[in-house]
């Protein structure tokens, strides 16, 4: 288990654990980008996807690093 927790990613369908992660860091950027802490390789995810905070190892933050455009385009 890491310092902030452990987060688990489940399937959708089936609520089966795919993968998990120790949280160390209180700020944990996930994305498709190399220089991302935790890399989703699902088309639809962007290349930098969301920021999570843990502030005072508390509840998570949740803040969206892409913008919405007409088109959807992603960075």
């Amino acid at each position: 288990m890491g310092l902030f927790g452990t987060l688990q990613l489940m399937k959708w369908t089936t609520d089966e654990q795919v993968a998990a992660f120790s949280i160390d860091e209180e700020t944990v950027i996930f994305g498709r980008d190399s220089s991302c802490d935790v890399r989703l390789y699902y088309p639809e995810i962007n290349a930098l996807h969301v920021e999570t905070v843990f502030p005072e190892r508390k509840a998570f933050n949740p803040r969206r690093l892409w913008q919405s455009t007409p088109h959807h385009r992603r960075l």
